[in-house]
């Protein structure tokens, strides 16, 4: 990304909470990940009705977030160290960030509507400022992001609203109707890139059809403090020993395993 788009994309990211950018993923690898995805997630999904059956009808057709196995594809580089993200965040919170936490986000075919959220909270809650961002979280869009498949809906500039406010909730949710929205509709291969205190939601999916994309978060390095190792990414070694040094130092407070990568995604501590 040449200088004027970095500083604009930046910009964005700082005064609306997010930012675009368009078609930054090869359509190839896009469609080879989703079909991939979209697999894991079935099974995924079949091993969590079989394990909580008390939980069947729940998982009839919900938002669901899965810890996608650590292998190909998506541990290719393209995912893990996408260079327009690695631009854009080193150039908001510098660039020694790490990553601890990688999932998928799917809103299933007739999936209902979320609550309106922040991701995390302003670390001193109150405070008559908002701080500078400390988390960005990165999206990749395996497939087309449409209104009638769910394209998330945010509130540009919600990331600055600093009062002791709940973060969800039935009184944000109130609160919401009052301001300005968007809905991210974008092409399949597009990045979201989101300061994390930023209100957003999970709308329907009214399609047939998967509506998925991938989510990393990328954190300045004193909130390694605060992270749970409940949270932390199991990385192969045969995976690690051959990311490039860059990435590893993005990943380098995960633990590396000595075992085959598993094809198989989890769910993630909550």
């Amino acid at each position: 990304m040449n200088e004027e788009n970095l500083r604009l994309a930046v910009r964005t990211l700082k005064e609306s909470g997010f930012v675009v950018l368009e078609e930054v993923v090869a359509r190839d690898w896009i469609d080879r990940t989703r079909e991939v995805c979209d697999s894991t997630l079935r099974d995924y999904m079949k091993a969590l009705k079989t394990s909580n059956p008390e939980k069947r009808e729940y998982y009839k057709g919900t938002h669901t977030a899965m810890f996608p196995p650590i292998c190909p594809p998506f541990s290719d580089a393209v995912a893990l160290e996408n260079p327009f993200a690695v631009q854009v965040t080193e150039a908001a919170i510098g660039p020694d960030f790490f990553c601890t936490f990688y999932n998928t986000n799917t809103q299933w075919p007739h999936s209902g509507i979320q609550h309106v959220h922040r991701d995390f909270d302003h670390l001193f809650p109150g405070f008559p400022v908002a701080l500078p961002i400390i988390q960005v979280i990165v999206n990749i869009t395996l497939t087309d992001f449409t209104l009638e498949n769910g394209a998330t809906e945010v509130w540009p500039g919600s990331h600055l609203i600093v009062d002791e406010f709940p973060k969800d909730g039935e009184a944000l949710e109130e609160r919401a109707k009052a301001l300005p929205s968007v809905r991210t509709t974008v092409s399949a291969g597009s990045i979201i890139l989101r300061d994390m205190r930023t209100w957003h939601r999970g709308m329907p999916n009214n399609t047939d059809e998967i509506r998925t994309m991938l989510a990393l978060i990328y954190d300045r390095p004193f909130l390694n403090a605060y992270i749970s190792a409940t949270e932390l990414i199991e990385i192969p070694r045969s995976v690690w020993e051959q990311m490039s040094s860059r990435a590893k130092h993005i990943f380098r407070y995960n633990p590396i395993v000595d075992r085959a990568p598993s094809s198989v995604g989890k769910s993630p501590p909550y």
